[in-house]
């Protein structure tokens, strides 16, 4: 059995400023809700306050699990490790992995931008695809058998086909 390859997804400049701009609008808006929850007049208006300030920390640490952290691709699946349960995809599923360019994307439902942006999206060159991107570049598309699309974007991408394509007949 051999070892799993391990692909880092680091972040690109987009992506950090993207995230860096949330995070200080969190910071803002959970600062406003606690000095709210101090100073209202009222004790139900101070435990709304509290309430949704401790509800916005939940939230922002709701969507970091979801952050990918980085891929392998074992001998089994193409593994997206993430904070909590890392997604599989059987490479038995996998009909072609090839480099991808994207514009004119249109997020369906997930995040974009806040750590990366990972859910389900859809694109002129696409159609409808799942992605668990950290970057806008380096993109790859693992093409499905029953039809999915996902993408990812591993910092050496082409190296990751290959070891895709070393482990399974594409």
């Amino acid at each position: 059995m051999a070892l799993a390859t391990f692909f880092r997804a680091s972040r690109d400049r987009a992506t950090m400023i993207v995230t860096a701009f949330v995070l200080v609008a969190i910071v803002v808006a959970g600062a406003f809700l606690i000095h709210s929850a101090m100073t209202h007049p009222s004790a139900g208006g101070r435990i709304l306050m509290a309430t949704s300030a401790m509800a916005l920390a939940v939230f922002v640490l709701a969507l970091t699990a979801f952050v990918p952290l980085g891929y392998e691709v074992t001998d089994e699946a193409v593994v997206i490790r993430r904070s909590i349960r890392p997604l599989r995809i059987l490479l038995s599923q996998v009909a072609e992995a090839r480099r991808v360019e994207l514009t004119g994307v249109v997020r369906v439902f997930g995040v974009g931008g806040f750590f990366g942006s990972w859910g389900r999206f859809t694109s002129t060159q696409l159609g409808a695809f799942r992605a668990y991107i950290t970057r806008r570049d380096n993109l790859l598309c693992l093409f499905l058998k029953d039809g999915d699309r996902v993408v990812l974007s591993p910092d050496d991408p082409d190296g990751m086909i290959a070891e895709i394509r070393g482990r399974t007949p594409l």
